[in-house]
């Protein structure tokens, strides 16, 4: 950690969270307000208040520390407060007003110590996995009627089966070793064989988020662009109205000719076709394999070993995908405290094209439980960041409106997305849990922070780091 002039007690504790990350600052705060209690309702109000702030701050990956700052001195002149609350803010306030402090947190040239992004990784993998192991009803609404269409497309094409070999193929495990991926990025497979009959039994009975959505992705991926659709199915489909790219897509395409309506299917399946612009800088060096069945995008042995994991074991990106550190793609992220895996997803493009082909979904609600299925799946997976499925909706069909991909508000996961779900009470619950394990984490993997507290476990400097190796 950087040098700092400052004599708070917040400024020498946070020096033993990772270094140069803003993050590290708001769950040193999250935590400190967790543990305290309160000593009267003014306590208990401003606690609250501040949990939220702070919360926001960190998904919105804000770095501005004035922001937060400014809500801590509000409420250590609140009327009302005990002075032991009082000391708390007010410590954790001059540290943030500090400049020398805030100055050790800048990040101007991205080093192989800032990507491991430990406590963002923590953060993102507990909500994905909460949300993909406990999916909310609205989130299945708009599963399932994705899944409704593959039913109907599957019995339309009873008599066809070798238009679906590659699609049976890849959501199956590996001939003879069948807990291990034909393809890498086979997330969820099936150890036992999985037949067409099966698929659409497990799509009916929609009680598995992650089966679900493998085949939602490997249907569109590898079977669809086969399929005999009629041009009514299109026309529906361009009665809707659409914005990114995908608008301009349309307007620049003939599609009163029947034939050019494959020019629709292809915008998602080749997007880096279409989308040169968010595809050609992924910040990628090379992949080395490391086969893994652990959950989540955190690359710390500890962290990924108490995640929780799946029966079959794939490829994740989290493990696998080193990064460039020339690339201004990677720099923009890391300077953000976002953590980087792999650059903007190419597979969101293929279950965005399944949520627009097959979904269909009239009202905005709809593909929004749809997106927070796919954050659950592709961060759960240790596939992609949240920023690096965000994005792709936000690019390619002008969803997401207030999300920003670049500046200095970008990755504003609670602004532009969480939000949405603010009158959902089944999300809250999701996220609150995540929250809670997250702040226990915290806790104990940086004992040296805390040291009134009792750590479960010691997850510091010995522990290895297995991210991968970084070009």
């Amino acid at each position: 950690m950087g040098n700092s002039t400052s004599k708070s007690g917040f400024a020498a504790k946070v020096t033993s969270l990772p270094a140069r990350s803003k993050t590290s600052i708001y769950a040193l705060l999250l935590s400190q307000l967790s543990s305290f209690h309160p000593k009267t309702i003014i306590d208990f109000r401003q606690k609250k208040e501040l949990m939220t702030i702070v919360k926001k701050a960190i998904l919105d990956h804000e770095q501005s520390l004035s922001v937060v700052g400014f809500h801590l001195k509000q409420a250590a002149t609140t009327r009302g407060i005990s002075s032991h609350f009082k000391a708390l803010v007010k410590d954790a306030s001059d540290a943030l007003a500090n400049s020398n402090f805030k100055k050790s947190f800048e990040v101007q040239t991205v080093t192989p110590q800032d990507l491991p992004a430990r406590i963002p990784r923590q953060v993102e993998s507990q909500i994905a996995v909460h949300l993909l192991e406990s999916p909310t009803l609205l989130m299945w609404k708009s599963v399932n009627k994705i899944s409704a269409a593959i039913v109907d497309l599957l019995a339309k094409h009873v008599d066809k089966p070798d238009l679906f070999t590659e699609f049976l193929l890849h959501i199956n495990g590996k001939p003879g070793n069948e807990l291990e991926p034909t393809i890498p990025l086979a997330f969820a497979h099936f150890y036992t064989e999985t037949t067409l009959t099966d698929v659409v039994q497990i799509l009916k009975e929609g009680n598995d988020l992650a089966a679900v959505m493998l085949i939602q992705f490997m249907f569109m991926r590898d079977a669809f662009a086969l399929l005999d659709v009629d041009a009514g199915f299109f026309q529906n489909i361009l009665s809707n109205k659409f914005g990114g790219e995908f608008k301009l897509h349309l307007q620049d395409s003939d599609l009163d000719d029947s034939q050019n309506h494959n020019l629709i299917t292809m915008f998602f399946l080749q997007y880096t076709l279409f989308s040169p612009q968010l595809y050609t800088d992924r910040g990628r060096a090379e992949f080395n394999s490391h086969l893994d069945n652990h959950l989540g995008i955190s690359t710390h042995a500890n962290d990924r070993i108490a995640m929780g994991k799946q029966l079959t074991s794939w490829y994740p990106d989290c493990m696998c995908q080193t990064a460039d550190l020339q690339s201004p793609f990677l720099t923009n992220v890391v300077q953000h405290d976002i953590p980087y895996v792999s650059g903007a997803s190419g597979m969101t493009s293929l279950f965005l094209g399944a949520m627009t082909l097959l979904g269909n979904f009239p009202t905005p609600q709809e593909k929004q439980y749809y997106l927070l299925a796919v954050v659950a799946f592709m961060v759960s997976g240790g596939l992609h960041s949240m920023h690096e499925v965000l994005s792709v909706p936000k690019v390619r069909l002008g969803l997401l409106p207030e999300y920003q991909t670049e500046g200095n508000k970008m990755g504003n996961y609670d602004t532009a997305f969480f939000s949405l779900f603010a009158n959902d009470p089944e999300v809250a619950s999701r996220l609150n849990s995540a929250w809670t394990q997250t702040i226990e984490w915290i806790n104990c993997t940086y004992p040296k922070a805390f040291p009134n507290d009792v750590a479960l476990e010691k997850t510091t400097e010995e522990n290895p780091q297995i991210s991968p190796l970084n070009k």
